[in-house]
């Protein structure tokens, strides 16, 4: 029979393997916190990717003015992500350019309560001051909004356009309004608020009105079924 190991043997044996167990044990441990790590990583990307993908939606249908698109387009937006300030805000501009002045109040309320940028905050707050009939106490915050704004901003030039327009400021009405039309080049509706500066100006009937037949046009090669615009153009014809 063979002989059994001797005593030290046995004792050399046993260390070796409590560190082989040892070490596997911390291999497996560091494979799952890395796993769960990288879990953890990809659902953050994955939330972070959904979230910019329904703001270009969002973006793409407001610019189409297809305010069913941007609606459908914010509801799952905040279904997905609630503590989004920029879902909020969205739901603000929205329910603003639909004339719903209270859900636009509210929206706002739940963007302020999880700290949106504070230039949103105060740039919303000057459009629903004003579309409240408070346009005199929210032009010097709507104008240095604009000023400080990025990107398109339809809702800030048409805000202080009608301002300058009401208080006869026409050069600075057609300032903001040609802002607007550079910005979104495919709006039509600048141009049509440009039609309210050329009847006002002081270049007789004929010049007026060949100049808001020009703008009429400009609508209509943004929007041919606008029917505004059409009626405008006939106008500015038969006036000419």
């Amino acid at each position: 029979m063979p002989a059994d190991p001797a005593p030290s043997q046995k004792t050399q044996t046993r260390p070796k393997r409590l560190l082989g167990w040892s070490l596997g044990f911390l291999v497996l441990v560091l494979l799952l916190v890395g796993g769960w790590f990288v879990a953890r990583a990809a659902w953050f990307s994955g939330r972070a990717s959904s979230a910019i993908t329904f703001e270009h939606r969002f973006q793409s249908a407001m610019t189409l003015r297809d305010l069913f698109e941007a609606d459908e387009a914010v509801k799952r937006w905040l279904a997905i992500h609630p503590q989004d300030a920029n879902a909020h805000l969205a739901a603000t501009r929205l329910a603003y350019n639909r004339g719903d002045g209270e859900a636009a109040s509210r929206s706002l309320q739940s963007a302020t309560k999880i700290q949106a940028p504070a230039d949103e905050l105060a740039k919303w707050n000057a459009l629903l001051l004003a579309a409240s009939g408070k346009e005199a106490e929210a032009e010097p915050t709507l104008i240095v909004s604009l000023e400080r704004a990025r990107g398109p901003q339809p809702e800030l030039c048409l805000a202080l356009a009608r301002r300058f327009l009401e208080t006869y400021r026409l050069k600075q009405a057609m300032i903001v309004l040609e802002k607007w039309a550079n910005d979104e080049p495919s709006d039509p509706r600048p141009y049509l608020w440009m039609t309210q500066i050329d009847r006002r100006s002081d270049g007789g009937v004929m010049t007026t009105a060949a100049a808001a037949a020009d703008h009429y046009r400009q609508a209509l090669a943004r929007d041919p079924a606008n029917i505004e615009a059409q009626r405008g153009l006939a106008e500015a014809l038969r006036e000419t």
